[in-house]
């Protein structure tokens, strides 16, 4: 039989460590504070990469003109060079196509979704 990947940057080590993050972000949750109408977190507050579109965007998408997810950057690039007059092109400095994605279980992504149910009820249809 196969050995499982148990190396710290194989899919199963990403997968603990997934889970581990996600566990301290739930924990940090438990003692949400609101900020002018804003839900927060120690781990947000921390690193705003963890903060809830929400807390940026607010709960009201029809105030947008446009939502774009990462699948439409060239449409966003479009969109931008038309905005502009001339053409727009989008890099990508912070990109991981090397690391081994980690393997998502259904209890994991049940959690993940608690986590961001604000963004799912107010984005959901964009993603």
């Amino acid at each position: 039989a196969a050995k499982p990947n148990t190396e710290p940057n194989g899919a199963h080590g990403a997968a603990q460590s997934l889970e581990q993050f996600v566990t301290m972000i739930e924990e940090g949750s438990q003692d949400r504070k609101t900020r002018g109408g804003r839900k927060t977190d120690q781990i947000a507050r921390q690193d705003g990469h963890f903060q809830p579109h929400t807390y940026f965007l607010g709960e009201d998408p029809t105030y947008f003109t446009h939502i774009f997810n990462m699948r439409q950057l060239p449409e966003l690039e479009q969109l931008l060079g038309e905005l502009r007059g001339q053409a727009i092109r989008l890099g990508r400095f912070n990109h991981s196509d090397r690391l081994e994605k980690p393997l998502v279980d259904a209890a994991l992504r049940r959690r993940i979704a608690e986590l961001y149910a604000d963004d799912y009820r107010v984005f959901g249809n964009y993603f």
